[in-house]
């Protein structure tokens, strides 16, 4: 009935007032209490309170320091209001959204220099799902994942650059230092040519970065010879060979293989490549 409906609407509006005065006193555990009770009714709710129940859990979540589902809730309330033809709490939110971005990936960058490879690699990843174009983060949360020999995470990482098809070249911006005649990475284009421009440094140079792609490949293999897997190990290593066929540890890692599979005329074989090289 509409009098039924009239206390629920009233009920909701409460509820997520609650959560907003409590946000503004930094209560976070308050305001999600508050945002959770209304859930069950989100799919009867006015489409004006779901955005605002949707940016509030955001807050809320985000102030928890639960980054992946306050990620869960920035994502339905761009969702939600893109299919609304709204953008009241869109706009307010993108800025928070990057804040949050920035707060993992500073975290994970921290925890990686203090050696906490485990905590790194958890944040690394959750900074690439929050902004999946960052694919850098993922490269990096393989890497910590190998250091914390969580093999089988690394090596879900490591396939995942695969299928993506990342290669980590990047262009570095160098110029050298008048005063110590060093030369130096200044960051970006813009920062280096603001530097030359002020007369403290000359000589701007670009370099490029290898790809990273055969590197992906052999770490593929190498953890896949750590876990025992042979034959796949064998085929990752191969694969590896043919992107850098100059790498004589790629050609003694194959061989050491064919020894456990019992194949000595495969292990002569490139023995006598290695040696060519």
């Amino acid at each position: 009935s509409f009098g039924l409906l009239t206390a629920i609407t009233f009920g909701q509006k409460k509820q997520l007032r609650v959560a907003e005065k409590a946000l503004k006193k930094s209560q976070y555990s308050v305001a999600l209490d508050a945002v959770n009770s209304v859930e069950g009714m989100l799919e009867t709710m006015d489409s004006k309170y779901k955005s605002k129940y949707y940016f509030l859990k955001a807050q809320a979540l985000s102030g928890e320091n639960k980054y992946e589902a306050a990620s869960d809730a920035f994502t339905s309330l761009f969702d939600f209001e893109i299919e609304d033809g709204s953008s009241k709490y869109s706009k307010q939110a993108k800025p928070m959204l990057n804040n949050l971005i920035q707060k993992v990936s500073s975290k994970s960058i921290e925890q990686y220099n203090s050696k906490d490879y485990a905590a790194a690699q958890v944040n690394f990843y959750l900074t690439y799902i929050l902004s999946p174009k960052d694919t850098s983060f993922l490269y990096n949360a393989a890497i910590s994942a190998s250091l914390s020999k969580e093999y089988d995470v690394s090596l879900k990482f490591y396939r995942e650059l695969k299928e993506i098809g990342y290669t980590g070249i990047n262009t570095q911006y160098f110029a050298t230092n008048k005063e110590t005649g060093v030369e130096e990475n200044m960051g970006s284009k813009i920062q280096r040519d603001l530097m030359v421009k002020s007369g403290g440094y000359t000589v701007p140079i670009e370099k490029v970065s290898a790809s990273k792609q055969a590197e992906i490949v052999k770490n593929i293999g190498y953890i896949l010879v750590n876990q025992g897997k042979t034959e796949e190990a064998i085929v990752a290593l191969q694969e590896a060979r043919r992107a850098n066929p100059k790498d004589v540890n790629l050609i003694l890692n194959e061989a050491q293989l064919y020894i456990k599979l019992d194949q000595m005329d495969k292990f002569g074989q490139l023995m006598q490549e290695a040696v060519k090289l």
